[in-house]
């Protein structure tokens, strides 16, 4: 993914998404997307790898105007569809808290900050729940980390 991601194109899955004129686009088509989906991708891939809140969401879509969560679910709805994301691989809920672009960013290697690797968990078996709870555990150090200013 692109490291300014508000200048640049980055990669989502096999789409490429330019989040300057939120253009989504796939083999140089470019795929339909309404205005305030744009924006709530844009703001997904500056913040991709953390969990948005549902909040934040629509104060950066909606600012100074009351809607319901239902106009953020819908506009989920529509990247997902638009990026064939049924399966909830790209753009994630995370119940009660909001969404997570799971995508990483490349580190900006300018910077003298220090980049970490958080990689998924491996547990051995096929269980649904094992799988969540270290989904789980891999999210809370991402937050973690992410939350940690310098």
């Amino acid at each position: 993914m692109a490291t300014e991601a508000s200048a640049q194109a980055c990669r989502l899955g096999k789409f490429s998404f330019d989040p300057s004129s939120g253009a989504l686009s796939y083999d140089r088509e470019i795929i339909f997307l309404r205005p305030k989906a744009q924006v709530l991708l844009s703001h997904l891939v500056r913040n991709a790898g953390r969990v948005v809140s549902k909040s934040e969401l629509l104060d950066a879509v909606w600012p100074e105007v009351t809607v319901t969560e239902d106009s953020l679910t819908q506009c989920v709805r529509e990247i997902r569809k638009a990026l064939g994301d049924e399966a909830q691989a790209l753009v994630r809920t995370v119940s009660r808290r909001g969404y997570m672009l799971a995508v990483a960013r490349e580190p900006d290697l300018t910077t003298d900050a220090p980049a970490v690797a958080v990689l998924r968990f491996h547990h051995g078996t096929d269980d649904p729940t094992e799988t969540a709870i270290s989904d789980g555990i891999a999210e809370d150090i991402l937050n973690g980390l992410g939350d940690s200013g310098p």
